[in-house]
């Protein structure tokens, strides 16, 4: 060997103990890959590669927010009781069909023509015939039911207690919003010199009431029986039906009030505005102040 080289190189193979690395935070030393070592001028060199991964915590971001600041009282909706009066409804349509199939007929004939409507109103007392009663007592019992399940849907806290008992106070609510508004139809004719136009669209409160009921028994039948779907879609069914129900009575009412000669239409603004918008207005926002 030559001694005045200024550089000995010597290439061989060999296995290298890598130093022991310090860990840093928020990394993970996933692989160190010694390579081939080269000694040039005594001096090791080593290539290391070293990969961090970012540690990311698993309980971070699932924070759950409350929504209510006071607990919600758990109401159980679906009880024997309601399969009765489902059943009793479905019963009452299926045996006014079959006894009274000419009557049944006429009756959606009315609600879809005013003239129907004023042929039933000629004969004498149509509001206490049979398939009409009957009608009525299934607009009650469906209209209860299906308000039973709306006050549980959207946590209501108007009324105490639960069951049957909460039932019966909101078919007695109904029962007496339904009085009360009779007579105050029967008085704004009085007062405004119109009986017989007020009469007249008073049969057909009871006339879209009693559709209604008929509308809402298959709806209290989804939400009852059918796990199919979402309960959301047969509530808001259910609402959506009373709406237009609301919008068709508005409607056949402005249809009588203009159809009546020498009347003062200022007489029939003020009415609608304060004895059918104004109590849903009212009715509204104490339902929504009521809500959980």
């Amino acid at each position: 060997m030559q001694s005045d080289s200024s550089v000995a190189t010597l290439k061989t193979t060999a296995v290298a103990i890598p130093a022991p690395l310090k860990p840093t935070p928020n990394a993970v030393n996933v692989a160190i890959v010694p390579e081939q070592i080269v000694f040039v001028d005594s001096v090791p060199y080593q290539d290391t590669l070293i990969a961090e991964t970012p540690v990311v915590s698993l309980f971070t971001g699932h924070e759950l927010k409350p929504v209510n600041k006071n607990p919600i009282e758990k109401i159980n909706l679906y009880s024997g009781w309601i399969t009765v009066f489902l059943l009793g409804s479905v019963l009452v349509v299926a045996y006014l069909r079959a006894a009274y199939p000419k009557r049944f007929i006429e009756f959606f004939r009315a609600v879809l023509d005013i003239r129907f409507a004023q042929q039933l109103v000629r004969e004498e007392k149509v509001l206490s015939q049979r398939v009409s009663v009957f009608l009525t007592v299934v607009f009650f019992s469906s209209a209860s039911t299906f308000l039973y399940f709306v006050y549980g849907f959207f946590h209501l806290q108007i009324f105490a207690g639960e069951g049957l008992l909460l039932f019966g106070k909101i078919a007695l609510t109904i029962l007496l919003l339904f009085l009360l508004r009779i007579f105050i139809i029967e008085l704004s004719g009085f007062v405004f010199n119109a009986q017989n136009e007020f009469s007249f669209y008073n049969f057909h409160i009871f006339l879209f009431n009693k559709a209604l009921g008929l509308a809402l028994i298959p709806v209290l039948a989804g939400l009852v029986y059918v796990a199919a779907f979402p309960k959301e879609a047969f509530i808001y069914t259910g609402i959506f039906l009373f709406f237009i129900s609301y919008l068709a009575r508005l409607i056949r009412g402005l249809i009588i009030g203009m159809s009546k000669q020498g009347y003062n239409k200022f007489y029939l603004f003020f009415y609608f505005c304060t004895l059918e918008i104004l109590p849903v207005v009212v009715l509204a926002k104490i339902i929504l102040q009521h809500t959980a």
